[in-house]
């Protein structure tokens, strides 16, 4: 998968950008092509010394990634003007967004403005790769097929409280289920020639 990465660079902990380089390491070793130059060992300092120039050109590079790739991660333990712009473009145009935060630093946007888009998970370095794996396996799918479909209150309400307890999103919840009652299916197997 093609995966733009990024975060905030000003006003964040210099040891935060430790978390930025290996959440592009995870996503490098899980296989996945990865647009994040533009973070990866930027300063505040730095970005202040860019000519307009520059800038133009480090936009325009942004806008073409962000467009090539098929999921955007972004790490929000910090807040950013121009992260918040990013996941709102990338949302615009339907683009799942996974939004990683570490313990007591969750952020405060509306997760409920994205949709089934938009998916907010807190990461420590030590689960970042299960927790990577099980969200990008999820866009991956979300990608391939969507649907919509209506459900009561009363299954909403279990969906949401599901989802907090496991902590996946309900549609990962879902797809369990059915995949499950997929392999139990033997007139479904038969049928497909599974079996």
């Amino acid at each position: 998968m093609k995966i733009y990465f990024t975060a905030a660079l000003t006003e964040i902990p210099a040891r935060h950008q430790d978390h930025y380089r290996l959440i592009v390491k995870t996503l490098r070793s899980l296989g996945h092509q990865v647009f994040a130059e533009h973070i990866l060992g930027k300063t505040e300092g730095i970005l202040q010394k860019q000519t307009e120039e520059e800038r133009l050109d480090i936009e325009r590079k942004l806008l073409t990634w962000k467009n090539k790739a098929d999921l955007i991660i972004v790490e929000v333990s910090y807040p950013s003007f121009g992260v918040g712009q990013e996941m709102e473009y990338a949302l615009s145009r339907e683009k799942p967004v996974i939004a990683l935060h570490i313990l007591g630093r969750k952020p405060h946007f509306l997760i409920a403005a994205g949709g089934e888009y938009l998916h907010s998970t807190e990461y420590t370095p030590e689960n970042l790769k299960k927790v990577l794996s099980e969200y990008i396996d999820y866009a991956k799918d979300y990608a391939d097929t969507r649907f919509n479909f209506f459900v009561s209150s009363e299954i909403d309400s279990f969906l949401n409280w599901i989802s907090k307890k496991r902590k996946v999103p309900r549609a990962v919840f879902l797809r369990q289920l059915i995949e499950e009652d997929m392999k139990k299916n033997k007139q479904y197997l038969l049928e497909v020639g599974k079996k």
